[in-house]
């Protein structure tokens, strides 16, 4: 490994660190029919600190996005799933992610907030989603990126302005 990828190893760890402590597993709840829906998304502290623009409490429109995308993870297309037990603060494996990370310049608005399992959230962390994704492996080693969630999610983004 050479020495900028350690380089940036450290620093997605780090950024990562960072933002655990803005997530917490009251913020996901179930809904009446089965489905996973968020209770809670705010991310404006996260970006205050980065300098970044912020519409604040968007609950109501990440459980949008959620029904836009079929209560799947934008970026692998996996059913969110409710844990029997709260696993490390999460009783969920959903989570809302910037599609252009805050820590490089995206803000905190609808169009820039995706659902998305939590493994592939922590994954992409401060990376550009097109040098990411198409890398990214489920965890059965199957390639996550395919052309039809990329254009869905720029549809989304676009519907969202």
């Amino acid at each position: 490994m050479s020495k900028e990828d350690e380089w940036g190893e450290e620093l997605i760890e780090e950024q990562y660190d960072d933002e655990l402590s803005y997530i917490e597993s009251e913020d996901i709840t179930e809904a009446k029919d089965g489905k996973v829906q968020f209770k809670k998304v705010n991310h404006k502290k996260r970006a205050d600190e980065f300098e970044r623009i912020s519409d604040g409490n968007t609950t109501t429109y990440m459980n949008y996005a959620l029904e836009y995308f079929g209560y799947r993870c934008a970026l692998s297309g996996e059913e969110f799933r409710i844990f029997d037990e709260s696993i490390a603060r999460f009783n969920s494996n959903l989570t809302a992610e910037h599609v252009v990370a805050l820590c490089t310049g995206g803000n905190d608005i609808i169009p820039n907030l995706v659902p998305s399992v939590y493994q592939y959230n922590k994954q992409k962390n401060g990376y550009y989603i097109l040098d990411w994704w198409p890398k990214a492996k489920d965890i059965e080693g199957k390639p996550l990126y395919t052309p039809q969630r990329l254009l869905k999610i720029v549809n989304y983004m676009l519907k969202s302005l």
